[in-house]
């Protein structure tokens, strides 16, 4: 150190300042955040919806045998309540295949919103469903993206982007 010279640093008041900058910052940010981070859940959880309609049709195909995607109950280990606590791919005699779980910020719901979805689709061994439906993703954000599967009896399943109306948001 040199004589007469004291070393610098930051005093409280620029301190203060900055910290102010950053908190504006932030609460500026976090609403853009968070829609992004609700949007992304939606997405992700609809692809797994995908994924599973996909593989249910699959299974169908190859074994020549009804295959179906339900709401899946871990505690019953079954068929049972609402896609948006878990759903999971089983065979004809209801023997699970493959589970998959759901955030618990996200609700499943029909096209309209206006109820949780918790029915059951079955396809032949030749790959058909039996019905024609919209799965729809949506969270508790009302600006978020709702991200939807579409089914249809005879063609493949397809994911859209804010095909539905979430109900309530």
């Amino acid at each position: 150190m040199l004589l007469g010279v004291r070393p610098r640093g930051f005093t409280l008041l620029e301190l203060l300042i900055v910290l102010a900058i950053v908190a504006i910052m932030s609460t500026i940010a976090l609403p853009s955040f968070t829609h992004h981070l609700a949007s992304y859940t939606n997405k992700k959880t609809a692809r797994q919806l995908l994924s599973a309609v996909m593989l249910a049709r699959g299974y169908a195909q190859v074994h020549h045998k009804p295959f179906s995607l339900c709401p899946w109950s871990a505690a019953t280990q079954a068929c049972a309540g609402v896609y948006s606590e878990g759903f999971a791919v089983v065979n004809a005699e209801g023997v699970l295949e493959r589970e998959f779980a759901t955030s618990s910020k996200v609700r499943i719901v029909n096209r309209s919103g206006s109820r949780q979805a918790s029915e059951r689709f079955q396809w032949d061994g030749r790959g058909i469903g039996n019905r024609n439906a919209t799965l729809a993703v949506c969270s508790g954000q009302p600006t978020s993206d709702n991200w939807s599967v579409v089914l249809n009896q005879l063609g493949r399943p397809r994911l859209v982007k804010n095909w539905a109306t979430c109900g309530g948001e």
